[in-house]
C-alpha cells in the first residue's frame, strides 16, 4: 500500500513516496521531470500511481504550464526512458526532463577540474 504524506520546507510541500529512507545511489541516473497531465486524468489517481513507482523519489504540485514536478533515481539511462515512457502511457500528456549533474549543498565543498 502506498502511504503519501506532506513534507514541508518553509512554505513549499512535497509530495514523498513511502519508500525506506536512505541516500539515493550516487551513481543513479537522476533528473527533473515536469509533467502536463491530459485533460482526461484525474489529478489524485495519477499521483498515488507516481508514488508508488520504486524511481520516483519526490513529486512537486505546480501552477503554471506544468501540473508536477517528478524527481526520479534510475539506475540506468534506459530505466529513465522506461520511467518517462511509462508516465505518458499512464497520462503524461507532455513531460519535459532535465538530468541532474550534481547537487550542490551548503556545508559542502565540491571541486572540479575542467579540461
Amino acid at each position: 500500500m502506498t502511504r503519501i504524506y506532506y513534507e514541508a520546507s518553509g512554505q513549499d510541500s512535497a509530495l514523498i513516496p513511502a519508500a525506506p529512507a536512505g541516500a539515493v545511489d550516487p551513481n543513479a541516473v537522476q533528473a527533473f521531470v515536469r509533467i502536463r497531465l491530459g485533460c482526461e486524468r484525474v489529478p489524485q489517481l495519477f499521483e498515488t500511481w507516481l508514488l508508488g513507482r520504486p524511481a520516483v523519489s519526490g513529486v512537486w504540485s505546480l501552477n503554471g504550464d506544468f501540473d508536477y514536478e517528478v524527481r526520479l533515481a534510475c539506475t540506468t539511462q534506459d530505466d529513465l526512458a522506461a520511467e518517462l515512457h511509462a508516465m505518458r502511457r499512464s497520462g503524461a500528456e507532455h513531460t519535459d526532463t532535465c538530468l541532474l549533474l550534481h547537487e550542490v549543498v551548503a556545508g559542502r565543498s565540491t571541486h572540479y577540474e575542467w579540461d
